[in-house]
C-alpha cells in the first residue's frame, strides 16, 4: 500500500486518531491473514466512520483494504468449501452408521466443532452446505433420541432401587436388637447392598452426591456394629491360641495336650463371623499349635521330609546325567518322565535349564547330520556334472541316514538333473549370509540394497518379526546354498563368511563360560 494517512506521523484529530489506529490494526490482521480479527476491525472502522468526515487518504487506505478483505474472504470461502463438502457427506454417513448413540452423539459434537473451526458461512453456497449439514445434524441427532429417552427412563429407576436401598438400610437400624442378632444375615445384607449400589450406579448425575452421602450414613452404624462383633470374635480366637500354647510351653503329657487341641478345635469352628485377613493369620498359628499336639503328625511331617530328600537325591541325579554331552533322544524323553514323577522335586529351574540345553544340543547335531548329508548329495551333483559318474550311479548312491526336508530334497534333485538355476539366487545366499555375520560384500552391492529393501517392506508392510536365532538362519542358509550348483565365484565368499560365523560362535561360548 501507498504511503497514506495511516503512516502519517502529522498530528491528527482525537477522533481520526482513533480512526487511523483501527485501519491499521485491519491492515495487519489482512497481512498475517486473520479473516476474522479483519472483519471485526474493518466493521468497527466502517461503524466509527459514520460519525466521523474522513480526510481523502483514509477513505482511499479503507477502500483498498475492504478489497484486500473481500480478497482473502473469496479465499477463505475457496479453501472451506471442499472442507464443508467433506464435513456434510461425514454427516450425512453418521446418519445410517451403527455406532452405539453416545459414539454417534461424540462424534456428531466433533463434526459441528470442525465446522466452527472453518469460520463464518458468509456466502450462499457456504449458507446452502450450513443448511444441509444442519438439517442431517438433526436427523442424526433424532435416530439417538429413544435411546436418550430410555437411558433417561433407566437412571431414573436406578435412582428410584437406590433409594429403596438406602431406606431398607435405615429401616434396618431403626428396628434392629444388636443383643440378639445374626450377624452371618447381617453381613450377607451389606455385602448385598453393595452389589445392588453397584448394579444400579447408572443414575443421574446431580444425585450421585446426594445419594452417596445417603447410602454411607445409612451404612456406617451397621458397619459400626459389624466391626464390633468381628473383633469380638477376634478376642475368642486368640483367647483358644492362648490356652493351646501354654499347655504345649506346660509340662503336660502327651494325652492331655491332645484332649485340649481337639476340644479347641470344635470351640473355634463354633466362633462367629471375623475378619477374614485376621482370621486365616490366627488359622494357620493355631493350626501349626495343633500340629505340634499331634505326634502322629510330627511322624507325618518327618517323613515327608525323609521323600523329600529321596526326590531332591533322584533329582541331582537326573540333572547330573543331564549334563552330560552324550545322551540320545530317548534317553532324553526317559529322563524327563523320571523327574516329573517325583513328587516335590527341589531344583525344577536347573532341570528345565538342563533339559533346554540337551535339546538344544541334540538339535544341533541333527542340523550337522543334515549340512554333512546335503554336502554329499551335492559332491554326488558335481561328479555327475563332471561326468565321472553317470545319472543311475548317483541315485544309487543317493540315500543317507537323514530325511532331508522336502524343499531341500527337491533342491538338490533339481541340481541332480542339471536343471537350470539363476545364479543370481546363489548370490543372494552368499549376501544374505554376509549381512548375518557382518562382514562388507563389495562386489554385491546392488544385491544388498535389494535385500534390505524387501527385509524393510516385509517388517513394514506386513508386521512380521523374525523369531528364527541367528543359528537357525545360519543352517538355513547353508541348507540352501549347497543345494545349488556351486558358482566359483562365491563358494571362497561364502566359506569365508562361515568361518566368521563360526569363530563369532565360539567366542560367545567361551565368553559365557
Amino acid at each position: 500500500m501507498e504511503k497514506s494517512a495511516i503512516e502519517s506521523n502529522s498530528p491528527a484529530p482525537s477522533g481520526e486518531a482513533h480512526l487511523r489506529e483501527q485501519l491499521l490494526k485491519l491492515e495487519q490482521a489482512l497481512q498475517e491473514g486473520h479473516l476474522k480479527q479483519a472483519q471485526k476491525f474493518h466493521s468497527q472502522f466502517h461503524k466509527s466512520s459514520q460519525t466521523t468526515k474522513l480526510p481523502r487518504n483514509l477513505r482511499e487506505d479503507f477502500r483498498k483494504l475492504s478489497f484486500q478483505l473481500k480478497e482473502l474472504e473469496d479465499w477463505q470461502v475457496f479453501a472451506t468449501s471442499p472442507k464443508r463438502q467433506a464435513l456434510c457427506e461425514r454427516m450425512k454417513a453418521l446418519i445410517a452408521a451403527e455406532d452405539h448413540p453416545d459414539q454417534k452423539i461424540k462424534e456428531l459434537k466433533q463434526l459441528h466443532t470442525d465446522w466452527r473451526q472453518l469460520g463464518p458461512a458468509n456466502t450462499r453456497q457456504a449458507h446452502r452446505l450450513w443448511n444441509k449439514f444442519k438439517a442431517d445434524g438433526d436427523k442424526v441427532y433424532a435416530t439417538c433420541a429413544e435411546y436418550f429417552k430410555e437411558r433417561d427412563s433407566l437412571r431414573l429407576h436406578n435412582q428410584a432401587e437406590r433409594e429403596q436401598i438406602c431406606a431398607k438400610l435405615e429401616k434396618f437400624t431403626e428396628d434392629a436388637n444388636w443383643s440378639a442378632m445374626d450377624y452371618p444375615s447381617v453381613l450377607s445384607l451389606m455385602n448385598k447392598s453393595h452389589d445392588d449400589w453397584r448394579r444400579y450406579r447408572d443414575i443421574p448425575q446431580k444425585q450421585h452426591r446426594i445419594l452417596n452421602e445417603r447410602f454411607h450414613a445409612a451404612l456406617d452404624p451397621i458397619k459400626q456394629k459389624m466391626d464390633e462383633e468381628l473383633n469380638r470374635n477376634l478376642e475368642h480366637k486368640k483367647n483358644i491360641i492362648e490356652q493351646l500354647q501354654t499347655c504345649l510351653d506346660s509340662e503336660a503329657d502327651a494325652a492331655t495336650v491332645t484332649a485340649l487341641a481337639k476340644r479347641l478345635q470344635q470351640e473355634w469352628k463354633s466362633v462367629g463371623i471375623t475378619h477374614r485377613g485376621k482370621d486365616q493369620k490366627l488359622w494357620r498359628i493355631f493350626r501349626k499349635l495343633c500340629d505340634a499336639a499331634f505326634a502322629r503328625r510330627e511322624q507325618e511331617a518327618e517323613e515327608k521330609r525323609q521323600n523329600a530328600k529321596i526326590d531332591a537325591q533322584k533329582a541331582r541325579a537326573i540333572c547330573k546325567e543331564l549334563s552330560a554331552e552324550a545322551i540320545d533322544k530317548n534317553r532324553l524323553q526317559a529322563l524327563r518322565s523320571e523327574f516329573l514323577a517325583l513328587e516335590r522335586p527341589p531344583n525344577t529351574k536347573e532341570f528345565e535349564s538342563l533339559m533346554q540345553r540337551a535339546k538344544l544340543r541334540l538339535a544341533d547335531q541333527h542340523e550337522a547330520l543334515l549340512i554333512e548329508d546335503i554336502k554329499r548329495k551335492a559332491a554326488l551333483c558335481r561328479l555327475v556334472e563332471d561326468k565321472t559318474y553317470d545319472i543311475s550311479q548317483a541315485q544309487a548312491a543317493w540315500p543317507g541316514s537323514v530325511d532331508l526336508p522336502k524343499e531341500i530334497e527337491q533342491l538338490l534333485l533339481n541340481h541332480l538333473e542339471n536343471k537350470p538355476v539363476n545364479a543370481d539366487e546363489v548370490e543372494k545366499l552368499c549376501v544374505k549370509l554376509e549381512m548375518l555375520v557382518g562382514i562388507e560384500t563389495p562386489d554385491s552391492a546392488a544385491i544388498r540394497m535389494q535385500i534390505q529393501v524387501e527385509l524393510l517392506q516385509k517388517g513394514l508392510g506386513e508386521g512380521i518379526k523374525e523369531e528364527r536365532t541367528r543359528k537357525q538362519q545360519f543352517r538355513d542358509l547353508q541348507m540352501k546354498f549347497y543345494c545349488l550348483p556351486a558358482l566359483p565365484a562365491y563358494i571362497e565368499r561364502f566359506r569365508t563368511a562361515e568361518d566368521v560365523f563360526t569363530k563369532n560362535t565360539s567366542g560367545v561360548r567361551e565368553k559365557q563360560h
